[in-house]
């Protein structure tokens, strides 16, 4: 038999789990734990060819505090936290990008995906305001920058 004593006992001691248990249960937060609705800073659409009901299409999303975001074309998104270097770099590079001369290089007015290829479109958020490169109206080098600086953190962060 228990006495009063061991119930009072046994019964602080429940309450002292109890209080610890919902510690123990909250995710602790961990470097990918990052704001999804976050500025953005670039997206990149690709679309291509005809997959099912519609064209296939992929996403790409940088935000300002580093979340890459991979939407499939199933709809299924793989988030990637990015380093802060980088995301610094591709932001110095978006920011001091001409894109009057971007937008001077314009194509014969067809899309790729029009032929078979694949069209890509890019926002760039800058500090003036945001810039839209599609490369039905321009021809876009992938070795210019921001597209090369971009296309280098995909390749690094990308899941294989």
């Amino acid at each position: 038999m228990y006495s009063s004593r061991h119930s009072i006992a046994a019964l602080g001691a429940c309450f002292a789990l109890g209080a610890a248990l919902p510690a123990l249960a909250t995710p602790q937060p961990t470097r990918t734990a990052v704001n999804a609705d976050a500025p953005m800073v670039v997206r990149l659409e690709l679309a291509s060819g005809k997959c099912g009901e519609g064209l296939c299409r992929r996403k790409y999303v940088i935000n300002q505090a580093g979340l890459l975001r991979i939407t499939d074309q199933e709809g299924k998104t793989v988030d990637k936290l990015i380093a802060k270097e980088d995301l610094a770099a591709l932001v110095e590079q978006i920011n001091s990008t001409d894109y009057k001369a971007l937008y001077a290089n314009r194509t014969e007015g067809s899309c790729p995906s029009d032929s078979g290829g694949e069209d890509h479109t890019y926002t760039f958020y800058t500090a003036r305001g945001s810039r839209m490169i599609s490369n039905c109206a321009i021809k876009i080098d992938p070795t210019a920058q921001p597209f090369a600086r971009f296309q280098e953190i995909l390749s690094k962060y990308q899941p294989q």
